[in-house]
């Protein structure tokens, strides 16, 4: 009996929402982390806190669409919106204690380690494409013990573009030396992930993502799937 040749060489992943669970971390943000961090800071006024964030979340959304922002620079919006100087101390113990608070609540969604092993055992390349920052990213998949999984990593930071451009799935295709019809790309945003589509990359849409108030404009899906576990008919399929 021969060996069967394998159409589907390569799935893509999202990270946060998709194969780590952080809802949790932005839902109680706000009382657990953000408000007592800054009343460590003299700043007691709750009303501007809150203000000072959603004023400073929409400056941070311009240039995130533009890719000039780096790992300070919602920090340093944050504290000016709050009539604070950004000092460099205050920055990089924001970052710190902030990662910290992540990583003790970040964890793996149903079924994350369960498909990524089966992926592997159909040999087949698994890579991750991340809006984030590369020291955050390498934390998070260390932390999970999911980092060895990977073949490649492709990280917005790193790159200098947003997956609401094709650019991060044309430097997967560059990298891996696939054909877009070879690999899936699975993600929860239809303003992000989906942009695989625009390429010819398969998107599986997962989770709620239909459902997200979007900014930008949305792609369609190939398929949607409510758990991991439902991404293994559909590599059947695609093998």
């Amino acid at each position: 009996m021969g060996v069967r040749k394998l159409t589907l060489k390569a799935v893509l992943f999202d990270l946060g929402g998709t194969l780590i669970d952080d809802s949790v971390i932005w839902k109680n943000v706000d009382m657990d982390y953000t408000i007592p961090f800054w009343k460590s800071h003299g700043i007691d006024d709750i009303d501007k806190i809150y203000t000072a964030r959603k004023v400073a979340q929409k400056k941070f959304d311009a240039i995130e669409s533009q890719n000039t922002f780096d790992n300070s620079t919602w920090t340093s919006m944050f504290m000016c919106e709050l009539g604070i100087e950004p000092k460099e101390e205050i920055i990089k113990e924001e970052s710190y204690k902030f990662m910290d608070y992540f990583l003790k609540k970040i964890k793996l969604m149903p079924y994350a380690m369960e498909i990524l092993k089966f992926i592997k055992s159909m040999d087949l390349k698994i890579i991750l494409v991340t809006n984030g920052w590369k020291d955050s990213t390498y934390k998070v998949l260390s932390k999970l013990e999911i980092r060895n999984f990977f073949d490649l990593i492709v990280i917005s930071e790193e790159i200098g573009h947003i997956k609401s451009e094709i650019t991060p799935f044309e430097i997967v295709i560059e990298k891996t030396g696939l054909k877009p019809e070879e690999c899936l790309m699975v993600g929860d945003r239809l303003d992000e992930d989906a942009y695989s589509k625009k390429i010819g990359i398969k998107f599986v849409l997962f989770g709620n993502g239909d459902k997200k108030n979007y900014t930008r404009e949305i792609e369609g899906f190939d398929f949607k799937i409510r758990g991991l576990d439902e991404l293994k008919n559909i590599i059947d399929k695609l093998s």
